[in-house]
Order: C-alpha cells, then structure tokens, then sequence
C-alpha cells in the first residue's frame, strides 16, 4: 500500500508542477500577446500617420498644411504690396533689430536705397546725437516684449546737413509664443530741419 502512496505522490508532484509550467507558459503568453498586440496597434497608427504626411489630392493633412502655406504667402505678398505704396513711411524690423524691409515712401523721403538700410544699415540713418538713444529703446521694448513710442532726427540722402525730425511708433510682432518676433515702425515726420 506504500508503494500505491509513493506512485500517487510522485504523479500529484508531477501534475503540480506539468500545472505550474502551463500555468507560466499562459502567463508569458498572455504578455506577449498583449505586447503583440500593442505593437500591431502602433504599427497601425504609424501607417495611418504616413499616409496623411503624403498628398493624395486633397484630404490629407500634408495637403492641408500646403494650401495653409499657399495663403499665408498670398496674404503677406498682398499686405507687403499694400504697405509698399501706403502713404506712411514704413518699415519692418526682425526680431533681432536688423531691417528687412523699408517702404517706397520711407526710401524716397530719406534719400536711400533699400540695400543700404538691410539689416543694422538703418542705425546709420538717425541722427548721431540721437543714434545710441534711439536704439537703447528698441533693446529695451524689445527685452519687455512692449512697444516703441519715440523721437528722433533722420539724416537724409548721407548728408549729416539735411535732416528731417520725426515721431517713431513701432509696433511689437510675436510669434506662436508670444515673443518678439519683429516690429513694424512708422515714422511720421514733424518738419524738415536743414543744419550745416
């Protein structure tokens, strides 16, 4: 009878532990399916994300995002051509300070040609006197992020005898984040001053 006892021990051992592997390899398996799975979805969404990244004749997002750019350009060529002959004169500067872009008007009044104003070429335009003044201002707006309501003499044509006093408004610009992305200035004059 012992030995009965001994056989059925030895098999229930055998049967606990056959159950605890199948019990583990379930295990593994449920993990790995669940992983399988999870890739499988990101393998999905990925494809769906390349296909919108691809022009398919309208709908997708790349489209989208190409007709977004299409009019963007169309609406800044259109404000650039507006304020190009507005009466005012006019400039634009980038957010570090440097010219890009001057209207005709401004050009025309100041005797000077667009190449010579680009980037820092505009400091040359005010007046010594008021040169460090001036551009210590727009520093100043333009680490506070504010605008710019100012005074100064601008010398027309390179020649320091001819000059014209004016009022300098420059509107801050900002980007998606809300920093300095630029400011456009008018400057309105007050009287033609003439010192030799």
């Amino acid at each position: 009878m012992s030995g009965e006892w001994d056989q059925l021990e030895l098999w229930s051992t055998r049967i606990a532990a056959i159950t605890a592997i199948l019990g583990a390899l379930y295990g593994v398996y449920r993990f790995v399916k669940s992983s399988v799975i999870k890739i499988f979805g990101m393998a999905n969404k990925i494809n769906m994300i390349s296909e919108q990244l691809v022009s398919n004749g309208g709908s997708s997002l790349r489209d989208c995002i190409t007709r977004i750019e299409a009019r963007q350009i169309h609406i800044e060529q259109r404000e650039r051509a507006f304020l190009h002959t507005h009466p005012n004169m006019m400039c634009e500067l980038d957010n570090n300070l440097c010219l890009v872009w001057a209207n005709k008007i401004f050009l025309d009044t100041i005797d000077v040609d667009s190449d010579s104003l680009a980037g820092y070429g505009w400091h040359n335009i005010v007046c010594e006197r008021d040169r460090d003044r001036v551009l210590q201002q727009f520093e100043d707006a333009k680490d506070a992020c504010r605008n710019v309501m100012t005074t100064g003499c601008f010398v027309v044509g390179g020649d320091a005898s001819r000059r014209y006093e004016a009022n300098i408004v420059a509107t801050v610009m900002r980007d998606a984040v809300m920093q300095v992305s630029g400011y456009l200035v008018t400057v309105t004059l007050n009287k033609k001053k003439s010192e030799n």
